[in-house]
């Protein structure tokens, strides 16, 4: 097995044998590689070089998916299959569905505009892009694993010893970070290359493609022979979909050290644009043919054009097989079954993607001033076997000095290799900032500055004078120099008015990829800026009552004050990687505490999906969107809510006009408030209940605390179906009593979100779920009316006593009895809709009259002393 080596020569230092795969998934061919990490000994990079259905190995395999549509998608040929004469014929035949240019849908929203008028093939029906390119992630992952098994002499032992534990370093164009690589790793966990656990997704990493072929460049030997600090190169990866551009300067030469020069480009202007407009091409020479129809047009495209055409084309003229010897048709220009096309048709196609490589590369060199006549450009990429492309970017950059230059060696899957080098080597020690990042402000007010009087409606009264806004605070701006181990650090604060609020306190945070300087004024410029992520932490400590007297200001508005906490944090931001890491940071009396770093890109997410995910509200289902829209179903909550409007049009992702600071946390908690009320009267619905029995078959409420209750499920219960009188409890079906939940974040919930019915509902709707009691009451005593006639005044004054707490026994001293005791003691009684639960009373009036006994007994005992 051929393997690549490594710049530094070190040994791996972990204590345990582990494996490290690299894994290039292309827009349209894909390739793996991997490293065994043994102990003690320096790691060799292995391509995978055999597919399973491959008649001659190859590392290269289309990124091809062919689903049956009748069949419940079910996968007929993926990777190396599809190229198989047999797969082909039946995909044709029985009208499978071909994925094909897939990954292109994870590419940054942003970007839509940039495509070159790339038309996304469409995803299979009822699968997600995430969930497509995770099929393909399995595949990759299956394919590695039988290779190993069957290419190393001890394969299946080592295989088992590392599986569980690997490394993926998955490739990725220059401009995708954030959401882009937020659902790759949403696609390795469907793929089940980790599972979805915190460390699980840890053990995804990500890299450039550009970073990844520079380091399999040098590794490759593609560098003087001695390296030197001070020499530079640029790397052009010409891919399927996009032209990846990254300029790097040696640092240091023992051990290896590089810095990016300026921030890496990403242009969609791959081999498949080629495609896109040779498919153009042949529409319009075989216009109202017996070609002229779409299968056969894209068959010609993916046979012929794309693995010959294409391939040989050197600025002359081009041959197309559209048939056998004996196909000829002068009025076409087809003779002895191909078809001419002139240099002039197949360079049209090819002018493009010229244009946006040449364009990318003159922009490398401006921004980072290297020396043209010192600096290579090296061409890598399966788009870089192109002998036009070649000759068109020396023929455009040469005169200029600018070296193009394109290795002997295969690197056309050199993503995969150089994904392991960058694990292994992390040779890149310095980059640069990609774009440049901040978050919307306010700032104070100041009457002296021109730009601030021409915006005088966007002054707003604060605490300690007046403030202008909202402006763009630039953190790190873009092309700036970052270090591995650099943090971008800005202190803001933010006046919350409600508790509520600091618990799912979120941030935006943005970025600008324009020219600089960057614009100042956001709502000047919004169409400028794009959130990259929501920052969210948990601020109550902030809002403690034992800080209350020093942070509590009074805010004055509209001749009006009202309470709010002053919260300080600061905004933490880490580019050393090739993941963006975020973070909040604040203070408690002294102490500093940070969020989990974890990122929440806005993933088109909804607002319930949001609420659902947040920390807290674990207890809550999800209520469908059709029965929130049904208005009857929310008779009634206009008078429970204000700003019912707005609060609904939020719920459900119609709030579009822009709201105030100040007026953003009072609408975010009605619109928790409207959420619970109505997911109280969702769960006793037929669908709500079937919903929360899943949650309480796997316990999500937690178990009964009582010993004999052999940690029952539990179910949340409320005390009042009134919002803010009680706060939720857990039911257990058991014991038939109610506990206070562990956490305090459940603990928090107000039980109207729930009602008093739900539980008792659940059992009513599904008695199979009704606990086992340990023995069945005994219920002839209350049947056949044992109670003494003359007790009958006094049972009724208990039973007033134990309605009404307040009401003491009667005949009773200064000091409190324990027959009065006995009455005061408190009892939950199961309800629905008010009304107690007919077996359960029924029960219950049988232990109360038992209780009623003992409580005479005590009376009497009490009177005789």
């Amino acid at each position: 097995m051929a393997s690549i080596r490594l710049l530094r020569q070190q040994p791996y230092s972990g204590y345990r044998i582990g494996i490290v795969i690299g894994i290039d998934v292309g827009t349209t061919f894909s390739g793996v590689s991997y490293a065994i990490l043994r102990p003690g000994e320096i790691p060799d990079v292995m391509p995978v070089t055999s597919f399973s259905g491959q008649t001659v190995p190859n590392s290269k395999i289309p990124s091809i998916i062919y689903y049956d549509e009748d069949e419940d998608m079910a996968i007929k040929g993926i990777g190396a299959e599809t190229v198989l004469d047999t797969v082909a014929g039946d995909a044709e035949y029985y009208g499978w569905f071909r994925a094909e240019h897939f990954k292109m849908h994870l590419r940054p929203q942003g970007m839509s505009m940039q495509t070159n008028g790339l038309k996304l093939g469409e995803l299979p029906h009822g699968k997600t892009a995430e969930q497509v390119m995770g099929d393909f992630l399995h595949y990759l992952f299956k394919e590695t694993a039988l290779y190993i098994q069957t290419h190393h002499s001890d394969g299946e032992t080592l295989w088992a010893q590392v599986k569980d534990q690997a490394i993926f370093v998955l490739g990725h164009p220059n401009g995708w970070s954030g959401l882009s690589q937020q659902r790759y790793r949403i696609s390795a966990i469907l793929g089940g290359l980790v599972p979805e656990t915190d460390e699980g997704r840890k053990r995804i990493k990500f890299v450039t493609e550009g970073e990844a072929s520079a380091l399999a460049c040098l590794s490759g030997g593609l560098g003087p022979a001695r390296l030197k600090a001070g020499f530079r190169f640029v790397i052009a990866d010409a891919g399927g979909g996009t032209v990846d551009m990254s300029t790097y300067e040696v640092t240091k030469s023992s051990p290896v050290e590089l810095r990016e020069c300026a921030p890496p480009d990403c242009r969609f202007a791959g081999s498949v644009f080629v495609d896109i407009n040779g498919l153009e091409l042949l529409q319009r020479k075989l216009r109202s043919s017996i070609y002229d129809d779409e299968q056969t047009l894209k068959g010609l495209i993916n046979d012929e054009f794309k693995t010959k055409t294409k391939k040989e084309f050197n600025g002359e003229r081009g041959l197309l097989k559209v048939g056998d010897r004996r196909t000829r048709d002068d009025k076409l220009g087809i003779r002895a079954g191909f078809l001419m096309l002139t240099s002039d048709e197949l360079a049209e196609c090819f002018a493009s993607s010229v244009v946006e490589t040449v364009d990318s590369i003159k922009g490398q060199f401006a921004v980072s001033r290297s020396d043209k006549k010192k600096t290579p450009v090296w061409l890598v990429g399966g788009f870089a076997a192109s002998p036009y492309l070649l000759g068109r970017l020396q023929e455009a950059l040469e005169p200029d000095g600018i070296l193009i230059r394109r290795p002997d060696t295969n690197l056309a899957k050199a993503v995969a290799n150089g994904a392991i080098l960058h694990f292994l080597d992390n040779l890149v020690t310095s980059r640069a900032c990609k774009t440049s990042y901040g978050t919307t402000c306010s700032v104070p007010f100041n009457i002296l500055l021109s730009d601030h009087r021409q915006r005088m409606e966007l002054v707003h009264p604060g605490t300690d004078g007046s403030y202008i806004g909202p402006v763009f605070d630039c953190i790190a701006e873009k092309g700036a120099p970052i270090g591995v181990a650099q943090v971008f650090r800005e202190s803001y604060f933010k006046e919350l008015f409600y508790k509520e609020s600091a618990e799912h306190f979120t941030t935006e945070l943005l970025c600008y990829d324009g020219d600089l300087p960057v614009p100042r004024w956001y709502n000047e410029n919004k169409n400028k800026f794009k959130t990259v992520c929501k920052l969210e932490a948990d601020l109550s400590e902030l809002c403690s009552e034992s800080i209350r007297s020093s942070s509590m200001l009074e805010f004055l508005s509209q001749g009006t004050s009202r309470a709010y906490w002053k919260a300080s944090f600061d905004i933490e931001l880490n580019f050393g990687t090739t993941e963006l890491e975020a973070r909040i940071k604040w203070e408690v009396k002294g102490k500093p505490k940070r969020n989990r770093g974890l990122i929440f890109f806005p993933v088109n997410k909804k607002w319930i999906s949001w609420f659902l995910s947040s920390k807290g509200n674990e207890y809550f289902c999800e209520v469908e969107e059709d029965y929130i829209l049904d208005r009857f179903n929310l008779t009634g909550l206009n008078t429970e809510v204000q700003n019912y409007s707005q609060a609904l049009d939020l719920i459900t992702d119609n709030l579009d006009d822009e709201i105030a600071d100040e007026f953003r946390g009072s609408l975010d908690v009605q619109a928790r408030l409207l959420y619970g009320l109505i997911h109280a009267r969702w769960i006793i619905t037929s669908r709500g209940l079937a919903k929360m029995l899943e949650k309480y078959k796997k316990a999500d409420f937690g178990r009964c605390p009582r010993v004999l209750c052999q940690s029952q499920p539990l179910l949340p219960v409320g005390l009042s179906d009134i919002p803010y009188e009680k706060s939720v409890k857990l039911y257990c079906g058991r014991c038939e009593d109610i506990y206070s939940p562990k956490s305090s974040r459940h603990g928090s919930i107000d039980g109207a979100y729930f009602g008093t019915s739900f539980p008792h509902m659940l059992f009513l709707v599904y008695p199979a779920m009704i606990p086992p009691k340990s023995g069945q009451p005994d219920m002839t005593l209350l049947l056949s009316g044992s109670v003494r006639s003359n007790d009958t005044a006094d049972s009724a004054r208990r039973r007033r006593a134990r309605e009404d707490p307040e009401i003491l026994a009667e005949g009773v001293g200064e000091g409190v009895s324990t027959a009065a005791a006995a009455l005061k003691a408190e009892r939950y009684r199961p309800k629905i809709f008010g009304f107690q639960v007919h077996e359960i009373a029924q029960l219950q009036r049988w232990q109360e009259a038992g209780r009623d006994r003992q409580v005479a007994r005590l009376e009497e005992i009490e009177e005789g002393l």
